[in-house]
């Protein structure tokens, strides 16, 4: 995979107790987030991740997606990989501040429980060609438009670069 397409945490977010994770950290991939680009790569893109349960919300992933004219367009397909094992609820938080639209954020729950459902996968975040940004799930019953696991993960373990 082109390494300007992954961004990926150095670990996954888990719970010590490994009864509270839906897989073992490290030996499954954690969810991902995929981002969707049809800004011509024009502004960069903030998403923050923060942890909702069990006490006030903990920031567990950070990172922006630059800027760049020499991205594909369109949809261009950004992997944020291996993000959680933790089951829960999580906030999702997209900004894009250079945006010339007044909407330049958007905020999601993300609930990660079970490693075969469309949200481990399928969240994803798209960019329109304002800089309009939207974060949602596939709306549909075909489980061929739901992203499945990248091959992000065993790039990650080779590759350290959180």
């Amino acid at each position: 995979m082109d390494r300007r397409r992954l961004r990926h945490a150095r670990g996954p977010y888990a719970a010590a107790d490994d009864a509270e994770n839906a897989v073992t950290p490290n030996e499954r991939a954690g969810a991902e987030i995929h981002l969707f680009r049809f800004d011509g790569g024009d502004h960069a893109v903030d998403v923050t991740v923060e942890y909702l349960d069990d006490g006030p919300p903990r920031r567990v992933f950070s990172t922006t997606v630059e800027a760049g004219s020499d991205l594909p367009d369109p949809a261009y397909d950004f992997v944020l990989a291996n993000l959680a094992v933790r089951r829960g609820r999580y906030r999702v938080a997209v900004d894009v501040p250079a945006a010339d639209t007044a909407d330049d954020d958007a905020v999601t729950t993300w609930t990660l429980a079970d490693p075969e459902a469309p949200s481990w996968t399928g969240l994803s975040v798209f960019v329109g060609d304002d800089g309009r940004p939207s974060i949602g799930l596939p709306e549909t019953d075909d489980d061929s438009l739901v992203p499945g696991p990248s091959l992000c993960f065993r790039h990650s373990e080779a590759h350290e670069d959180g």
